[in-house]
């Protein structure tokens, strides 16, 4: 787990969480992410495009949605489960 949020760290910005991967984001980085991605709080979060199409339990958000635009802060960790299918076609942002 820790090679592919190190290979991920490496892609740049934009870069696409695939099935099994985890990032932990740092300031200004962006990635893409499918339904069914879950991002792990570290600070406050704000998300536009359809807000009914995330879930919140007070520590993590899940996007059942697509193309949504979440911006967090850094040290978020974003989490795509194996087996997880669809376009990555959400972005999470930690802003700078």
């Amino acid at each position: 787990m820790l090679l592919g949020a190190a290979t991920l760290a490496a892609c740049g910005k934009d870069a696409t969480v695939a099935p099994g991967q985890s990032v932990t984001l740092v300031s200004g980085q962006s990635v893409k992410v499918p339904a069914g991605a879950t991002i792990r709080l570290s600070g406050n979060i704000t998300v536009s495009g359809e807000k009914a199409s995330l879930s919140f339990d007070g520590e993590t958000v899940t996007i059942a949605g697509h193309n949504n635009t979440v911006t967090t802060a850094a040290g978020a960790v974003v989490s795509v489960a194996a087996g997880t299918a669809g376009p990555a076609d959400n972005t999470v942002t930690a802003k700078k």
